[in-house]
């Protein structure tokens, strides 16, 4: 079971840009979606009918191979009769899915934003200022939040997310389509040190 990392989500901005961000990225049941503006692939075309496959690949990582394996669904979170694919970093050692491997590179954390223990979401919204409340697991989704920064560079991001089962935060300000600031600050840290 992963940590769950809160994730308060303000922007700020001309409020027909701050509209146009709620509309384009909110679906009919969930308020924010990070694949609105960075869709998942399809990873289909990716499979094979070996066994195991392996292939060199460069996946944006370094040192990296690919890994597909029979027997596991890559677009589903569960088990079925499709291949998945793996990146293995063999820097590390990791295995990880494919659908994973992709979304920390293009989101920063393994899935999309969740309103369950959060409540409705888009918490305020008017007068050029939208705020939103998720949850996504292990980290936040800074990565995508830079890309949506260039999209809508009209506008100002700010990001604040913890973990409260680590102790981790984070911070992030996006301005002009670039980061301005940020920090990742272990809170267990804090406590460790003298006064």
């Amino acid at each position: 079971m992963p940590n769950w990392v809160e994730n308060i989500l303000i922007v700020c901005g001309p409020p027909k840009e701050v509209d146009r961000f709620c509309e384009e990225t909110a679906t009919g049941e969930k308020p924010l979606t990070f694949a609105a503006h960075v869709p998942e692939p399809s990873y289909a075309e990716a499979t094979s009918s070996a066994d195991a496959l392996v292939r060199v690949k460069d996946a944006g990582m370094p040192d990296s191979i690919q890994v597909v394996a029979r027997g596991w669904d890559a677009t589903a979170e569960g088990s079925s009769s499709a291949d998945e694919v793996f990146e293995l970093s063999l820097k590390d050692g990791r295995l990880l899915p494919q659908w994973y491997a992709w979304r920390l590179q293009n989101w920063g954390c393994k899935r999309d934003a969740s309103f369950e223990g959060t409540g409705p979401g888009l918490v305020a919204r008017g007068h050029g200022v939208a705020v939103f409340c998720f949850e996504t697991p292990w980290a936040p989704p800074a990565v995508w939040l830079g890309t949506v920064a260039r999209l809508f560079a009209r506008c100002a991001f700010q990001l604040h997310a913890v973990d409260r089962q680590c102790p981790a935060a984070s911070w992030y300000r996006f301005e002009n389509g670039g980061l301005r600031e940020g920090a990742d600050l272990d809170v267990g840290d804090l406590y460790m040190q003298d006064p």
